[in-house]
């Protein structure tokens, strides 16, 4: 009986369900699914927004990295600006 179901949606009789039947079965349901097209531009919209993703993160780290050093920079030389008064003493 499933085998009877399976044979009717890949489109083989089912007394002709042999090895040879279910390869060609096998090809047929391939071969349909690489040419059907639906889907294919939420596929491409995907694959774009992976690409920006990615083009993002590598611009994110090179930007933190030189934020990190002009911060950096500028506390030292900030720092080397000021000098504690000493301290008055009674």
């Amino acid at each position: 009986m499933a085998n009877d179901r399976a044979a009717a949606t890949c489109g083989v009789a089912a007394a002709s369900f042999g090895l040879g039947a279910r390869l060609a079965a096998a090809r047929r349901l391939g071969l349909g699914w690489f040419r059907d097209t639906r889907g294919s531009d939420l596929l491409e919209y995907a694959l774009l927004t992976a690409a920006i993703g990615l083009v993002g993160l590598a611009v994110l780290n090179g930007v933190t990295a030189t934020i990190g050093r002009a911060y950096g920079a500028t506390t030292t030389s900030v720092n080397g600006l000021w000098r504690s008064p000493a301290p008055s003493g009674p």
